[in-house]
């Protein structure tokens, strides 16, 4: 269908197999770096390094698919739009690190393991009518950390329930 994403990978089943091992890569990482540096180490390094490779998949696979031709933005307007775009997922993967390593927290790493399925199957996907990149960056990117810090508090309300 015409604006519709193509899978890199050339199936829609081997992109999510991918995306699903992708984020069972992170939260396993996550795991057990939890206590190899303070929680604000760990959330700044990992969050850091979490965005690197996230916003790196995304540039090499529209790099070797050749998909760069295709948008009118200049080159400053997207320097622009990937440091905002790696800061956004920074910010949200670092969260989730933190609430976990300072409190064990595990509701925001079962996000995470959602989120970084999400982006990873978006990432993984060429064509169609918009950039997955701008249009996380800009509308959904930004809620992750608000839902991330809901399920810490209601982690938090049923461990003072359950004691």
């Amino acid at each position: 269908m015409p604006g519709t994403p193509n899978p890199v990978l050339g199936s829609d089943a081997l992109t999510a197999a991918v995306s699903l091992l992708a984020a069972a890569v992170a939260v396993v990482l996550a795991v057990r770096s939890r206590d190899a540096a303070s929680p604000r180490v760990l959330a700044l390094g990992g969050g850091v390094g979490y965005a690197v490779l996230a916003v790196g998949l995304w540039f090499v696979v529209r790099l070797v698919a050749g998909q760069f031709s295709q948008y009118s933005a200049s080159a400053a307007e997207w320097v622009g739009i990937v440091l905002l775009s790696a800061a956004v997922v920074a910010l949200h993967a670092g969260l989730a690190l933190y609430l976990h390593a300072r409190w064990r927290y595990l509701t925001p790493l079962a996000a995470l393991f959602a989120v970084t399925a999400l982006l990873a199957w978006l990432f993984l996907r060429v064509g169609g009518e918009t950039d997955p990149l701008v249009i996380y960056a800009i509308l959904f990117g930004p809620a992750v950390p608000l839902f991330f810090l809901a399920l810490a508090a209601a982690e938090y309300g049923v461990r003072v329930v359950v004691g």
